[in-house]
């Protein structure tokens, strides 16, 4: 398979610098190309995937856009090529209208995981083995493990805030008044509650 990736966009932007030196350091050549019919077909045969990226600008322009995913769908048909979305939802579902979903690999919402999208081009394009359907398989387990462990990281991070959460006790003999400032505080700190000196001096 050959190990260049096309990105299509309206113009070469910061996000797709950041794709291409990311795909650059594990071995995968990634070009961009402007988001037109005659750029897309003189470019498609020499990709190995095809990356579409979908900023406001691009969802922006509703006719031109249509005949270019129109487009992109026949010539991912002729070329057996497969096709990764990264869009927001609502512009990735009007994208959907135009292209068949047998030709995407993956959609990724924007902004973007850049590490998942790294791993699922990687995934791809080293799987000339295996058909669609299980490297399709493969790369969702590998993106819903990623997601899972950065999930328990996040868990073991809130914990540990949690653990470390200064102490405040509050002291007054009006039980309402208590209440509503520990309310107040009891989300950042770990409030005590005391109605009299005797109380407080219990806390310490």
């Amino acid at each position: 398979m050959l190990k260049n990736v096309m990105i299509i966009s309206t113009s070469e932007s910061f996000a797709i610098k950041s794709m291409e030196q990311k795909l650059l350091a594990v071995e995968i050549s990634a070009y961009q190309v402007v988001a037109r019919i005659a750029d897309i077909g003189s470019n498609i045969e020499r990709a190995g995937l095809i990356v579409l990226y979908l900023d406001e600008r691009m969802a922006a322009m509703t006719a031109s856009l249509q005949n270019m995913l129109s487009y992109l769908n026949d010539k991912m048909y002729e070329s057996n090529k497969m096709l990764i979305i990264i869009a927001k939802r609502k512009d990735y579902e009007t994208a959907m209208r135009y292209i068949s979903e047998d030709f995407v690999l993956q959609f990724f919402d924007r902004p973007m995981n850049l590490d998942a999208f790294v791993r699922t081009v990687f995934e791809y394009m080293n799987e000339g083995d295996k058909s669609m359907e299980e490297v399709k398989a493969g790369i969702k387990k590998e993106n819903e493990e990623a997601a899972a462990a950065q999930q328990q990281k996040r868990k073991f991070t809130d914990d540990m805030v949690a653990v470390r959460k200064k102490k405040i006790l509050l002291v007054d003999d009006d039980a309402s008044y208590l209440r509503i400032i520990r309310n107040w505080l009891k989300d950042g700190y770990e409030v005590g509650v005391a109605r009299s000196g005797l109380q407080a001096v219990m806390w310490l």
